[in-house]
């Protein structure tokens, strides 16, 4: 059995999608899965072994190719990827258009399709203008059909899987299969075991957006009111509100490091040296109470406990290395982060037992026989 996992980005920078897929591309070689990873994008083109970065067939005219990109993504699909080679294609769901019914006519009998969004959701909750009003009927109109003529489907989480059994009458075969990493590649830095002399977190994000609930923590700290000194070393690109937000923390006991963008043995170095990571507190804000957030998974590997405030595919909430909170606007209780710290720095080896839970549940080894698996059961 050949299984094309395809990927639409017109408009997207692959070299940020090219890294995870070759893992997952990877992953599949050494796993013997019979399965290649195709980017269909405007701009590169290059085969290596089963990973294909491939450039989009559309008009050479400017405004046809412009009308195809945003109408006919799907003819473009068709087009460009010779889709006749495989007998399985896990198609990460792009917004419909009107091409989508004939593509699924021809093809939908070998279509899986893979949602990381509740992409009807997110459409509405967007800003409206005429573009997205038309991108909501067409969705609304097309969608349904399309997904009931699919052979299957994949939700990174299991509220996205049941948003889209909502769409179609049919018994479609569905299942969760979450976001992974490879482990191997991330650096086991452990933590530093808690002291009682000092609390140290670490809160990572490339860009720190409101979902990811930073103004819940320093809300905390703000009303934090013990002796024990709390530091927080913030890591990414931060927004200039938060920066307001760290002035009006007045508590001497406090201290924020706001470090920028962090790389290798340097952010290593900040890993070891804490006692504490921030994952996701205010998933809520997308209208969202399950994720697959990468940042949690990143800790996991690293063997550094953390605390998060969602609902995660691949935890049950109990973790020994992991604190839950709920997903509210509320201010985080840095005291709970004291207790815990010192709980978890009391179990033996808990950071060996946090890369062995990354490594057995969260690899993309794992996640990719998991895709393979399902699409069998579909071949009977």
């Amino acid at each position: 059995m050949k299984i094309a996992h395809i990927n639409y980005l017109p408009y997207d920078n692959v070299i940020g999608v090219e890294k995870k897929l070759s893992q997952q591309a990877k992953s599949a070689r050494e796993s013997n899965i019979n399965m290649d990873f195709i980017v269909i994008n405007s701009k590169v083109q290059k085969i290596e072994k089963n990973l294909q970065l491939l450039k989009m067939v559309v008009p050479s005219n400017f405004l046809l190719k412009t009308l195809y990109k945003k109408l006919f993504k799907f003819k473009v699909i068709e087009n460009s990827v010779n889709l006749n080679n495989y007998d399985y294609i896990i198609l990460r769901y792009p917004d419909m258009d009107f091409s989508s019914i004939y593509f699924m006519s021809k093809y939908g009998n070998k279509i899986v399709t893979e949602h990381h969004t509740n992409e009807l959701g997110e459409l509405e909750t967007s800003k409206k203008n005429l573009t997205r009003i038309l991108k909501i009927y067409i969705e609304k109109k097309f969608a349904p059909n399309f997904i009931s003529k699919s052979k299957g489907i994949i939700g990174v989480t299991d509220e996205i899987r049941q948003v889209e059994l909502t769409k179609t009458n049919d018994k479609i075969p569905s299942t969760v299969i979450s976001n992974g990493i490879n482990v191997n590649e991330i650096n086991f830095t452990s933590f530093k075991f808690f002291d009682d002399k000092e609390l140290t977190l670490i809160f990572v994000a490339s860009s720190f957006a409101p979902w990811h609930g930073l103004d819940r923590l320093l809300e905390g700290l703000k009303h934090y009111d013990g002796q024990l000194p709390i530091r927080l070393n913030l890591i990414g690109s931060l927004p200039l509100i938060y920066h307001d937000q760290i002035k009006s923390i007045s508590n001497k006991t406090v201290s924020i490091e706001i470090l920028g963008k962090k790389y290798g043995e340097e952010l290593d170095h900040y890993f070891r040296n804490s006692n504490i990571a921030i994952s996701s507190l205010a998933l809520h804000r997308n209208g969202m109470e399950e994720a697959c957030v990468l940042k949690t998974r990143e800790y996991i590997a690293r063997g550094i406990p953390f605390i998060y405030a969602y609902c995660d595919s691949d935890l049950s909430g109990d973790e020994s290395f992991a604190l839950l909170f709920d997903s509210n606007d509320l201010h985080i209780d840095i005291k709970k982060l004291i207790t815990f710290s010192k709980k978890v720095s009391s179990i033996k080896n808990i950071s060996s037992q946090e890369r062995s839970f990354a490594k057995k549940y969260l690899d993309w080894e794992i996640k990719i026989k998991q895709m393979n698996s399902f699409v069998k059961t579909l071949d009977v």
